[in-house]
């Protein structure tokens, strides 16, 4: 009988989904994208140096996506929709307009609000 190492659920990394990409999700932060020693000005690098895993992000616009996927290397999609209902998604960082988040969090596939 060989018994592996055990692995507490709680340390796995938990994935994020960042909703909007302007300043403070991550632009702010895209000259310093190579220096991660300086303060978290965004939610991207906050999370980065928590140990969190961005899973991508979603903004309508086609700018911003662009920006992101070139200086983040990492996946993006239009909308809340176009994440497929079975993506492991642990966090969800709705960094939009105020006024916006009720409608995000009411359209997120993922969600029991819906």
């Amino acid at each position: 009988l060989r018994i592996g190492k055990m692995v507490n659920p709680m340390s796995a990394k938990k994935s994020v989904l960042l909703v909007g990409l302007g300043g403070i999700a991550c632009s702010y932060d895209y000259q310093d994208m190579d220096d991660r020693s300086t303060e978290s000005r965004t939610h991207f690098t906050a999370a980065t140096k928590a140990g969190l895993k961005i899973v991508g992000g979603i903004d309508p616009d086609p700018i911003a996506r662009e920006a992101f996927e070139s200086n983040c290397k990492m996946m993006t999609w239009r909308s809340l929709s176009d994440i497929r209902p079975d993506s492991k998604i642990d966090i969800v960082v709705v960094a939009t307009p105020s006024e916006t988040h009720k409608f995000q969090l009411i359209h997120f596939p993922h969600t029991s609000l819906q």
